[in-house]
């Protein structure tokens, strides 16, 4: 999909446009991000199972670059979630402009709702749900998707976080690969984060400049 740039014909309407572009670019290379953490994870996968030819040298190189690649991770996250977040506020800012009704949200409550512990489990799903719907995207099932996958991932963090460090090979390899499904699967969030952001990008155009409702694109 090729976002329009012409200026929408509602005047109290705001583009999302450009920060719709900051949210994906960077959501996008998050997903690039956490695919290389999981190869330097299966990395380690491979030399746990063939220590007697693993030299320290090489623990020393694979535990810097993971280190690398996981504040890489963490710093792009940190920014496409501000950009996701911006971009969020201005959407549900413009549904009632856009013939969606009064979002169940505030814009101030599309932004602080994530940083309440708890009830932030919950509410982010409700924001992005409740904006898909008033744009007309239909049934929340792949937004449901994208909010477990996301909210999953970051449990398995959160985990390991708090456990104590394996003592030995099988809970290493076993602690590896949980961390790797866990990354793979927030680069599949980031994925359909970028495909949520898209298509109601596409529905707001629509609305904004009184078009036919597209037909959305399955994600992938």
């Amino acid at each position: 999909m090729v976002l329009d740039t012409e200026q929408p014909a509602l005047e109290t309407y705001r583009p999302s446009r450009t920060r719709a572009l900051w949210a994906i670019g960077l959501l996008a290379l998050t997903g690039a991000a956490l695919l290389y953490q999981a190869f330097v994870v299966a990395t380690g996968i491979a030399m746990t199972a063939n220590l007697e030819s693993v030299t320290d040298a090489d623990i020393d190189r694979w535990a810097s670059a993971f280190d690398s690649a996981g504040l890489l991770v963490s710093a792009v996250s940190i920014a496409a979630a501000v950009a996701f977040l911006a971009w969020l506020s201005r959407a549900v800012e413009n549904t009632p402009a856009l013939g969606g009704g009064s979002p169940d949200f505030s814009p101030r409550e599309a932004i602080g709702w994530w940083f309440v512990p708890i009830a932030n489990f919950v509410r982010g799903y409700q924001i992005v749900a409740d904006l898909w719907q008033r744009m007309g995207g239909g049934s929340t099932r792949l937004v449901l998707v994208w909010w477990i996958l996301w909210l999953g991932s970051e449990a398995v963090g959160l985990a390991f976080g708090v456990l104590p460090a394996p003592t030995t090979i099988e809970a290493v390899q076993t602690r590896l690969a949980l961390e790797g499904v866990s990354l793979v699967a927030s680069a599949i969030a980031a994925g359909l984060g970028i495909w949520i952001i898209r298509q109601t990008e596409q529905l707001i155009r629509a609305r904004a400049t009184g078009a036919p409702a597209p037909t959305l694109q399955p994600a992938g």
